[in-house]
């Protein structure tokens, strides 16, 4: 079983710890919601098992090493680190599931919208997939309306896989509505982290 934001929940038991640290913006100020970006101290990941970094397409292993140079974790080498990077191949249909490339959108102007932490994570890769963006960043964790999916024209609107379990329950035509699929693919050092903790498991 994988726990998504299971850090805070100290009641629950946990055999291994995962902390996903942004590679953009690192740990920001440093402070806690709502002052800054983290749900956690600094200090917090000195007890995890793994720290992943979320790094995009075009980040080198230099700016890698520095995000993690920067967590001051030098005297907690047991810790496994490593990277990753969220790739976007297929958008599916959400009114008949049908699964075409992105790459065939490329060129065309799409409704893009995102509810998450970092909306402009999820417009930049698909900016950078060659696709026009009308952007509608919406709040993290955002309860959808009728009026914030559906559009006076005709393009493709695009939502994150996050968004989509909610969009899928309004009452609304899902014709032109698209899920983004993204896949984690992991670098070596991280590959073997987890692997590492997963082979411990059993």
């Amino acid at each position: 079983m994988v726990s998504d934001d299971g850090l805070q929940h100290y009641a629950m038991h946990r055999d291994y710890e995962i902390a996903v640290v942004d590679g953009q913006r690192g740990l920001g100020n440093g402070w806690l919601l709502p002052a800054g970006p983290l749900r956690e101290p600094r200090s917090r990941l000195r007890h995890v098992d793994v720290i992943a970094v979320q790094q995009t397409k075009t980040a080198s292993v230099a700016y890698q090493q520095e995000v993690i140079e920067s967590l001051e974790l030098s005297d907690s080498s047991s810790i496994g680190s490593g990277s990753f990077r969220l790739e976007m191949n297929t958008v599916r249909n959400l009114h008949n599931g049908r699964c075409i490339d992105l790459a065939s959108l490329q060129g065309q102007m799409v409704h893009a919208i995102a509810g998450l932490g970092n909306p402009q994570r999820f417009f930049s890769s698909l900016s950078a997939a060659g696709l026009e963006l009308i952007e509608h960043a919406m709040p993290d964790h955002h309860r959808y309306e009728a009026s914030d999916i559906v559009f006076n024209d005709q393009l493709p609107v695009l939502v994150t896989s996050k968004d989509a379990v909610k969009v899928v329950s309004l009452n609304i035509d899902l014709a032109l509505i698209y899920e983004v699929s993204v896949i984690a693919l992991l670098d070596e050092d991280l590959d073997q982290a987890v692997d590492m903790l997963i082979t411990s498991l059993s």
